[in-house]
């Protein structure tokens, strides 16, 4: 009885995605407890449809596919789909796809329409068909814990001179139990809640460069090698009987990220960054095709009209952003249909409360390094032609520890995105790109440092709020206490919660958050008349009730910056690849002049009107006296500037001694405030007497006090790196007492000497 539900059940996946199979072979073999399939071919046009991405599948195989049903343990044991060697190759659609697909919009629109309505029916008969009480639940029990193993999986994407590729040995998806230990489980009172753990292990993410021809001549190193990743997954329900869960949790983790990135492959890596970017925000060019939207909006509209389908079908997904195909398409990953609440008879489908989604990405400790190439060539041991080879030199190394990558959305009417670091360091590698070697010890000092950035504490995974606070991998967060998660949804709750006080505890070097809220007023669709000479009372009083802005915060605490005098020879920016590596020649000093400048706060604050075209045409036609200055407040940006406790002065780096010197202050602390603001739009005003910048500069107090030899050693500093031999500068400064006289004036040596001979 139960292999007539369950069979059809896996079989109806395996048939869906792979091609030339016989369904009565399959089931046969699936009731024997094993199926085992090779060298199969995957239905690229199904993965297309599913996945609705701007990228066309080029190939997809599967070497060995393994399905193991435990029929006689079947409530206890979870079934297992082994997948060895998977190997997937993209690109990106191109123009000539589009082209071909919007001829045939309105063919396909129909056809899609009405393999819909298929689908719908054939997914009501089944449901109708379905067995209740006991099976019903067995099977639910039985998709829950399906345990998927995937060996060898490689991703391949292809665009125009780049080739990405991902690895993965191994990745293995499980149910799990409250602890996160493997075990058989099922949604059950009072939690309502289902958990599940993928383990990636060996992953390995390659970037090259191909030629004309498509091959690639040298492969680089690979951006990350052998990393391991884990996710947990916590997905809460309503009750019992629902089918989507309303709030799903996802996390990653990551002990430790080796990143490597050369000068060739930063350019490409940039390139993809962007393309991320122009996917996310719909703004992605893949052809020409402002002469076909109308033909093709037209033909949308009346398909809609005489299918009567929703405006959530996913036809319309293709003119929307990334986010927003996205969003549509997470509650598909857990393989759960829609449910239908529609009336008897009826097949309207009512609109459901968009799910809570929470996704977060969480690395201890991650390392980039930054290497220049060198391309060699070397005989060939068969071949005459000479082989050529990459040889790499470490420049510069980037240390991120304690991050943190967090989204929570709701629907597309609230999003946040927050990023914060713990401790950031930075220092170079190697010999200088000037040329100048180093000897032992500076060699030794250039590997352990030192840091020309330095930022947070190195002890942030001793304080009590951390990185990891509130994630699925903290102990002490309320989904690992059987608790409810509460989550804020609303602006004034997250700006009163997620202060600078929070942020500094948690992280401690770099904190970013990004709030999107969308205030729905009700239906105030705006319809622009270019020949109206103003605009109305309803929208004036609509946009001085709420108008829509974007507000930029950035905040820089107890920041110093620390200026040392040149130590380098003068190095042109012109290659000279005859030249050899130069030798120290400075005169050895015991301590560096530095200049430092110090600051308690820096705060920048942007605010700007988010759609300034909507809002400015209509406002500017309207006559000075009907303009409000809360209305007119919006039509401008705002710009705050503030700067507190801001000191500059002069010290020295002593390499011998870990000690902080202290700072002869030139400039003793002051304070100033800076205000800008700027009419938006400025072409759509004609009134003469309208304002269209203003600058406040508010300084309580300035002052500079220097001696002669203090402003000796700063104008030192900055001809040692203004000239062209510095070590000449560098002499001069050894042959005299400029240093002691500044740090250690005179009356202090006789201070000591007096001091002595007592």
């Amino acid at each position: 009885m139960l292999e007539s539900y369950i069979s059809p059940f896996l079989l109806g996946y395996v048939d869906k995605y792979i091609k030339n199979l016989k369904p009565e072979d399959l089931q046969l073999s699936l009731w024997g407890g094993d199926l085992v399939l090779n060298k199969l071919d995957l239905r690229l046009e199904v993965l297309e449809q599913e996945l609705n991405l701007p990228l066309t599948f080029v190939s997809g195989h599967i070497h060995e596919l393994r399905i193991h049903v435990p029929w006689t343990r079947l409530g206890y044991e979870p079934v297992v789909i082994t997948i060895n060697t998977i190997e997937c190759a993209v690109k990106l659609r191109d123009a000539g796809y589009d082209e071909h697909d919007s001829t045939s919009s309105k063919s396909s629109l129909v056809s899609k329409t009405e393999a819909a309505s298929k689908a719908k029916q054939k997914y009501e008969k089944q449901d109708r068909d379905l067995p209740p009480g006991y099976v019903q639940s067995l099977m639910n029990r039985v998709i829950n814990n399906v345990t998927l193993v995937v060996k060898n999986l490689v991703l391949k994407y292809v665009e125009d001179d780049i080739v990405l590729s991902v690895n993965v040995k191994s990745a293995e998806s499980f149910a799990v139990n409250t602890d996160w230990q493997s075990a058989f489980t099922e949604l059950s009172l009072p939690e309502l809640v289902l958990r599940r753990v993928c383990e990636f292990s060996d992953i390995t993410v390659c970037l090259d460069k191909r030629n004309a021809s498509g091959k690639i001549e040298i492969y680089q190193e690979p951006m990350v090698y052998r990393c391991a990743v884990s996710l947990r997954m916590l997905m809460t329900y309503a009750s019992l009987n629902a089918k989507r869960p309303s709030v799903i949790k996802m996390n990653v983790y990551c002990e430790e990220l080796d990143m490597s990135v050369s000068d060739t492959q930063l350019p490409m890596f940039l390139r993809l960054l962007q393309l991320l970017l122009a996917l996310y925000y719909g703004t992605l060019d893949q052809g020409s095709k402002s002469g076909e939207s109308g033909d093709q909006t037209a033909t949308e509209e009346v398909v809609k009209r005489d299918t009567k389908t929703d405006s959530s079908q996913a036809e319309d997904s293709s003119s929307e952003g990334w986010a927003s195909w996205a969003w549509s398409y997470v509650p598909d990953l857990l393989y759960y249909e829609e449910e239908e609440d529609g009336m008897s008879g009826s097949k309207r489908r009512e609109k459901r409360p968009d799910p809570i989604l929470a996704v977060g990405l969480y690395c201890n400790r991650g390392r980039i390094t930054f290497k220049l190439t060198r391309e060699i060539s070397r005989d060939h041991p068969v071949y005459s032609t000479p082989s050529a080879k990459l040889e790499t030199y470490p420049l510069l190394k980037m240390e991120l520890n304690g991050s943190a990558i967090e989204v929570l959305m709701k629907g597309e009417e609230f999003f946040v995105h927050q990023m914060g670091f713990s401790y950031i360091t930075a220092s170079v590698m190697g010999d200088c790109v000037c040329g100048m070697v180093a000897d032992e010890d500076d060699q030794r000092m250039l590997d352990q440092g030192p840091l020309f950035l330095h930022c947070g504490s190195p002890d942030y995974n001793q304080k009590q709020t951390n990185y990891l606070t509130n994630s699925l991998f903290d102990g002490n967060c309320p989904e690992n206490r059987q608790q409810r998660a509460s989550f804020i949804l609303d602006w004034d709750t997250h700006q009163d919660t997620f202060s600078e006080a929070l942020a500094t505890q948690r992280f401690g070097a770099v904190w970013t958050d990004y709030l999107f809220v969308a205030e729905l007023t009700g239906n105030k669709n705006e319809v622009v008349d270019e020949n109206r000479p103003s605009a109305t009372p309803e929208q004036v009083t609509t946009l001085e009730e709420w108008v829509p802005s974007r507000m930029t915060h950035l905040t820089l605490l107890n920041l110093q910056i620390l200026f040392p005098s040149a130590q380098h020879p003068y190095y042109s920016s012109s290659k000279n690849k005859s030249a050899s590596r130069l030798v120290t020649s400075f005169q050895e000093t015991g301590c560096v002049p530095t200049l430092c400048l110090q600051t308690d706060r820096i705060d920048f604050q942007r605010s700007e009107p988010m759609y300034g075209r909507r809002l400015i045409k209509p406002v500017s036609k309207l006559l000075i006296n009907n303009r409000s200055s809360k209305l007119m407040y919006h039509c401008y940006t705002h710009s705050y500037y503030k700067i507190f406790g801001c000191q500059f002065g002069l010290t020295f780096i002593d390499p011998s001694s870990d000690l902080s010197p202290p700072i002869l202050p030139i400039m003793p602390s002051w304070s100033a405030a800076l205000y800008h603001k700027e009419l938006v739009l400025p072409m759509y005003w004609k009134e003469k007497s309208l304002a269209h910048s203003e600058l406040m500069l508010e300084l309580p107090s300035f002052s500079c006090n220097a001696t002669k030899a203090q402003c000796l050693l700063m104008l030192h500093i900055c001809n040692s790196w203004t000239s062209k031999q510095p070590e000449i500068e560098a002499a001069r400064l050894s042959g005299t007492s400029l240093v002691e006289d500044v740090f250690k004036p005179s009356g202090t040596y006789k201070d000591d000497r007096a001091v002595s001979d007592k």
